[in-house]
């Protein structure tokens, strides 16, 4: 029966190789959490419960299924951080194997450490001393790459576009997980696991493969940062161009207000004249044909929320002008818990697909079809439909290809990015004539 002192050696550092990391690993996504924060603090303590036990059981007692129990141990952590955290599995993949290279790089780091300065022990698995090298390490090591984390990894994981990219970015941690893991056991298979870890040249080689992948992970922050600030160029652009398109209606009012009031000291006059000659049969003939050369307007408020009328009264005057029919039946009251520019960024770029559709059409009738609004007071549902000719193309991971530039399509990822944000769904098919997009999401 191991003594007190030995659990207690075998605790202290299945705390440091476990909490430590999960704390970092959960740094990024802290307000992404799929539980309350007292729920998940809850979680995290029986998962470092269950790490401990499998931990005095895998190394005190001798377990015969070693290798099940230390599969099993990762295995718990894994399925916690994607059960605990609310994001794409690619993200998280991209968060997870660098926080698992830095912990291999501590464990290696420590034991050569603890070799050094207390040889003895070192050839003992997990005593105090490996402990206190550990913590050691950890405390330089660690204020470091919380730093680098939210310095550079944080805006890469806050990416706004397409969710399409993190299917291949989470292989750059995973090749320099490869990397190290193939020179370290692979490529010494006659060597036991101390003997590997008390090498300095093992510890000199594991820090610059962190090291170059963190070179790697700033190189690849910046592009993200980059392309971001060129989507929030596009969005600011869209919400311009929203206030430009409030200002054109507004001016409109204005000069037909001021027409109608010139033209109506006119009729006014003539009427007076038919009034006071007493010519009432004249002055009822006048009127109607009056009445008859007003124009036929179509109507200028679709739905009282002010920016998505405002966008519909645009794009319906720009179809008409380009022989488009435009059908809108939308109902969205004034106030809605959702900002001006995230509703103005779904319905504009939805829009301005369909509107790009219909424009490419060289037959058929150009269609526009407009339906949505509030239901169960605070879902929100619209569909846009539009006939369309030129083939539509998709990369292999269903993600649209833009019409107007070779990559995807920035419009649709804009709405995917948006729809997440209020955590909704949007969909996009299409038959042989007719393109339909689908937005749903929660405004509580």
């Amino acid at each position: 029966m191991p003594s007190a002192f030995r659990i207690t050696e075998v605790v202290l550092y299945s705390l440091a190789n476990f909490l430590p990391y999960l704390l970092l690993a959960l740094c990024p996504f802290w307000n992404h959490l799929r539980f309350s924060k007292k729920q998940t603090a809850a979680l995290i303590f029986v998962l470092t419960l269950c790490q401990i036990g499998i931990g005095i059981e895998v190394i005190l007692f001798d377990s015969a299924h070693k290798a099940v129990l230390s599969i099993l141990s990762t295995l718990t952590y894994a399925v916690f951080y994607c059960f605990a955290v609310k994001a794409n599995w690619g993200k998280l993949l991209f968060m997870l194997l660098p926080i698992s290279n830095i912990a291999n790089f501590v464990v290696m780091f420590s034991k050569c450490m603890e070799y050094i300065f207390f040889p003895e022990q070192a050839l003992q698995p997990y005593r105090i001393t490996f402990f206190i090298c550990t913590i050691c390490v950890q405390c330089l090591l660690f204020p470091i790459l919380f730093w680098f984390i939210r310095k550079f990894i944080c805006p890469v994981l806050s990416y706004k576009g397409s969710n399409t990219i993190w299917h291949f970015l989470w292989l750059i941690p995973a090749t320099f997980y490869l990397i190290w893991y193939y020179h370290i056991y692979f490529s010494r298979l006659e060597s036991t696991p101390t003997e590997i870890a008390i090498r300095i040249d093992n510890s000199i080689f594991l820090f610059f493969v962190n090291l170059g992948a963190l070179l790697v992970y700033y190189v690849v922050s910046r592009m993200i940062q980059e392309m971001n600030t060129n989507l929030e160029l596009k969005l600011k652009n869209q919400q311009l161009s929203m206030r430009n398109i409030q200002y054109q209606n507004l001016k409109e009012r204005i000069t037909d207000a001021r027409q109608a009031k010139h033209d109506l000291r006119h009729h006014l006059k003539v009427i007076h004249a038919f009034v006071e000659n007493e010519n009432y049969t004249e002055l009822k003939n006048y009127l109607q044909e009056y009445t008859n050369s007003l124009p036929l307007e179509s109507p200028i408020c679709y739905c009282e929320h002010p920016a998505v009328n405002s966008l519909l009264v645009w794009y319906a005057g720009h179809a008409e002008e380009c022989g488009i029919r435009m059908e809108a039946n939308v109902s969205i009251p004034a106030q809605i818990h959702v900002s001006d520019p995230d509703i103005c960024v779904l319905f504009g770029n939805l829009l301005e697909n369909a509107l790009e559709a219909c424009l490419a059409q060289n037959s058929r009738e150009k269609l526009i079809r407009v339906n949505g609004g509030l239901q169960a007071e605070n879902v929100l549902v619209f569909t846009i439909d539009n006939t369309y000719e030129n083939p539509i193309s998709k990369t292999n991971s269903g993600a649209y290809l833009s019409s107007k530039h070779s990559g995807e399509g920035v419009g649709i990822a804009s709405v995917y990015n948006i729809v997440a944000q209020y955590d909704g769904v949007a969909s996009f098919r299409y038959d042989d004539k007719m393109f339909y997009a689908s937005v749903l999401f929660g405004t509580a």
